[in-house]
């Protein structure tokens, strides 16, 4: 101050300050880039689980599409079956009718959604598009639920529950021997017991109830076909933009 050096030694001051500041941004910067990477790599490791979910509700979907049609031709085959007489007839009639009743339901593949969404790290998805894909596909999931319980209870009251006391279930089935043999056997039919599962056959057939089920069945049927044919769209789409 005596020789009049104030001037320098503020900008010394200054100069040193601002390298302080240089430094303390640089570091931070630093810690963002690092930040940023270790989440990328979290983000990566999900979108790669996801899309692994995503690949098995396809090959699913496309087994239930595949028996939802199967179950709508099924149903509406028997609407429009004449009573079956020969064993060959009687066949085919129980065949149609254990394709229609055989109960069977998609199930998808939440594990890395739901994680997501309860570790609260739904927003470490930066791509909008498949975030929005996400919840469209989670609300797609949603009304198969709702459409599969109303179809259920049609199905209990208009088909299970009426037909078990009209028809004999697998009458040409010899349970106990395929259970030895590990594969179907049939039993012998006698003309008697033929025309005693006729008789039943063509009951059912002419049952208001049962053809009211059948119809709602054809109707349940298509609508869950459309509704998996709408995810399965949809689950293409997803996989797209993770790619």
């Amino acid at each position: 101050a005596a020789e009049n050096k104030v001037a320098s030694y503020l900008r010394y001051a200054i100069g040193e300050i601002v390298l302080v500041m240089v430094g303390i941004l640089l570091a931070l910067q630093v810690n963002n880039w690092n930040e940023a990477r270790k989440e990328r790599n979290i983000e990566i490791k999900y979108l790669k689980n996801l899309k692994l979910d995503l690949i098995t509700d396809l090959v699913n979907l496309d087994s239930m599409i595949v028996d939802r049609r199967s179950k709508m031709v099924s149903a509406n085959t028997l609407l429009e079956l004449k009573p079956p007489t020969t064993i060959e007839e009687l066949t085919v009639f129980h065949s149609l009718v254990g394709n229609v009743y055989g109960w069977t339901s998609f199930t998808p593949r939440t594990i890395t959604i739901n994680e997501l969404i309860s570790s609260g790290n739904f927003n470490i998805i930066k791509n909008d598009s498949i975030k929005s894909y996400l919840m469209s596909i989670k609300e797609i999931n949603e009304v198969i639920v709702i459409r599969r319980e109303h179809m259920r209870r049609e199905y209990d009251n208009y088909l299970y529950d009426r037909s078990m006391s009209m028809i004999e279930i697998l009458p040409f089935l010899d349970i106990d021997n395929s259970l030895k043999n590990g594969k179907r056997t049939d039993l012998k039919i006698s003309d008697e017991k033929q025309s005693q599962i006729a008789s039943q056959a063509a009951i059912y057939l002419n049952d208001i109830v049962i053809r009211n089920g059948l119809k709602l069945a054809v109707l349940n049927n298509f609508g869950m076909l459309r509704i998996y044919e709408s995810l399965h769209a949809e689950i293409q789409k997803l996989i797209k933009y993770i790619d």
